[in-house]
């Protein structure tokens, strides 16, 4: 019956009165039934397909396509005041006629007082236009609930004041992302977790600097579990320092809400999650929480105050009075100072550098501070003599000398070429024949240096067998190493302290061997004592219980015997000496008598002919066949 009458005047459409308002017209996919007045009554008229439709799209078409896809929702009058260029007559008949073609979908919600604009949504196929991807099959999506759109417009409001007015706050909008763009998943706790706020916002300062926040919006409609919830989550990104993995530093979040209960209870969650996470046991999140910020103001349903006025409270919970840019710049602070550091760090490296080329003192306190290895092939291609100089001077800190200068520029040749590279260049450098030159002359005046300071040495502490040692060596043209220079001073003490525990046992053993010695004079028959004299007996006495460490070329006494308190003998004292006095070695040859001079007028004292001793004189007559220390 109905399509029998399809072509006549509705009944209703005739009892209408005259004056009343038109009936809406009801776009359903590329369908369209129109309710008109006149003769052509209520008719069904076949819409574009969805190939013609978006054949005719022309270039303003394109841009409010992308416009609406971008921001889930306009309203018309969003839309006039994105393209304030384009006439309003216009931009409402483009908007109608896409909505005719099924690109658009629009409603107009409820309000209390007066009457909404037009909101406009997206259809499937003008999504899949605007992102160049092909039309997707299915029927198309419903129209959204009034909550959405009240949230969705709500947002693109924001984003218009941005993109429109921005300039007039100090800004200039570079990036406004909506939830799907803006959505960071990230790790926390060992679990997969995602950030996902209304919108993320780019901006730009008159300065030029990047100013980056989180947009959560709330109307009074999200649950008390829902905005801890949320909270939580801006927690557990800001200590995992999520965000630098996408962001130079930490965006600010902005909480948009209808009363201060709310702005103030979703402040006061945020801060305590934010010391919770800053208290767990993992290192460095403390750090990473104090880059975090965030701002809540009561004027969601009114986004230009919130832009204009300064009416935002941070975290810190100090009262209010903070403009967005106060809070947009908190957020951003951490990285300016970080920034700050690093630019003052690189400023005093490269002025150390500067410093370090210029001032061949300063390279070589740096590179003993480094303590650079000073061997190899580097220093060895300029001889033994010329690498050891090269290690002293390294070594030594005093000013250096007209030639100690020209030996180090010799040595910097052979460096890295960055001052603050404490390291030999990859392969050497052949030397010049002035830096051979320069090196050579290095060794004498270190040695003329090293004796001075030996016999300077010799003259406080005596000399030792380790002084004595150093001393040859220098006369036989070689230089001491830096080890055994640092050490020359100890080495000297060390040899006066057993010298003296040597001259000590050397009196002690003086006495015991002259009474021995006539013990076994008493002792022999008289045909021997008749025969050998007294200096044979002394060397007896001394072959039996004196040592020679050829090391340090000094005698080795026997140890004095240890007594208790009453002063009897524990342990005697007259059995063979294990040990040297100076180097504690105990490779020990048997007694000589040509070291007879040393025992009977100290350790200072040295042989020069071996054939006048006491002991040839006196026993001249000795029987050689006694020499191994057998009884008279």
């Amino acid at each position: 019956m109905r399509l029998a009458n399809a072509g006549r005047l509705d009944l209703a459409e005739q009892r209408r009165p005259r004056g009343l308002a038109a009936l809406p017209t009801i776009y359903v996919g590329s369908f369209v039934i129109e309710i008109r007045e006149g003769t052509g009554g209520r008719r069904r008229s076949r819409g574009l397909s969805r190939s013609d439709a978006l054949a005719s799209v022309t270039d303003l078409d394109r841009q409010l396509i992308t416009a609406v896809s971008s921001q889930r929702v306009l309203t018309q009058t969003q839309l006039e005041r994105l393209f304030v260029s384009v006439p309003g007559r216009t931009l409402r008949y483009r908007t109608e006629r896409l909505t005719r073609h099924g690109l658009l979908g629009r409603s107009r919600p409820y309000r209390d007082k007066g009457s909404a604009p037009f909101h406009y949504w997206p259809t499937r196929v003008a999504d899949a236009f605007a992102r160049g991807e092909p039309v997707p099959h299915g029927g198309e999506r419903p129209e959204p609930n009034p909550a959405f759109l009240a949230h969705a417009a709500g947002l693109s409001e924001l984003y218009v004041l941005l993109a429109a007015q921005a300039p007039t706050y100090g800004l200039r909008l570079r990036g406004f992302q909506r939830e799907g763009e803006a959505r960071e998943p990230f790790r926390a706790d060992g679990r997969a977790r995602a950030l996902a706020p209304d919108a993320l916002i780019d901006v730009e300062d008159e300065q030029g600097r990047q100013l980056l926040a989180f947009v959560e919006l709330d109307l009074g409609t999200m649950s008390h579990a829902r905005l801890k919830t949320k909270a939580a989550g801006y927690a557990a990104y800001a200590a995992e320092a999520a965000w630098a993995e996408r962001h130079p530093f930490c965006p600010c979040l902005l909480f948009l809400t209808t009363t201060d209960a709310r702005a103030l209870n979703f402040l006061k969650t945020l801060q305590s999650l934010l010391e919770k996470a800053a208290r767990t046991v993992y290192y460095g999140r403390r750090g990473n929480v104090s880059w975090f910020a965030a701002g809540a103001c009561t004027h969601a349903r009114e986004p230009e105050r919130a832009l204009a006025e300064a009416c935002w409270d941070d975290q810190r919970l100090c009262g209010g009075g903070l403009t967005l840019v106060d809070c947009l710049d908190a957020a951003r602070a951490p990285y300016d100072a970080a920034r700050a550091r690093e630019q003052a760090e690189r400023l005093a490296i490269e002025a150390e550098r500067e410093r370090l080329r210029s001032d061949p003192h300063a390279r070589r306190a740096f590179l003993q501070e480094k303590r650079l290895y000073a061997r190899g092939e580097h220093l060895e291609q300029f001889g033994q003599p010329g690498a050891t100089a090269l290690q002293l001077l390294l070594h030594f800190s005093e000013p250096m000398s007209a030639v100690e200068h020209a030996a180090f520029e010799a040595l910097a040749r052979q460096l890295a070429d960055d001052p603050l590279d404490a390291h030999f260049a990859p392969t050497p450098v052949p030397p010049s024949w002035s830096d051979s030159e320069a090196v050579g002359r290095l060794p004498a005046s270190y040695r003329a240096r090293q004796q001075a300071r030996v016999a300077e040495l010799a003259r406080r502490y005596g000399e030792g067998p380790k002084l004595r040692r150093r001393r040859n060596q220098l006369a036989a043209a070689e230089l001491i190493d830096p080890y055994a220079w640092d050490a020359l001073e100890d080495d000297a003490n060390h040899d006066q302290q057993a010298r003296q525990e040597q001259e000590t046992l050397r009196l002690a053993y003086l006495e015991r061997r002259e009474w021995e010695a006539r013990q076994r004079r008493h002792e022999a028959p008289l045909a021997a004592r008749l025969v050998r004299g007294r200096g044979a007996a002394l060397a007896l006495v001394d072959r039996n219980h004196l040592k020679h460490c050829h090391r340090c070329d000094e005698i080795v006494y026997p140890p004095e015997p240890k007594r208790d308190s009453y002063g009897l003998t524990i342990q005697p004292g007259y059995r063979q000496p294990a040990r040297c006095h100076f180097c504690g070695g105990s490779e020990l040859d048997s007694w000589q008598e040509r070291y007879l001079p040393q025992l009977e007028y100290g350790g200072n004292y040295r042989p020069i002919n071996g054939d006048l001793l006491p002991s040839g004189i006196d026993g001249l007559m000795d029987d050689p066949g006694d020499q191994e220390g057998g009884d008279w």
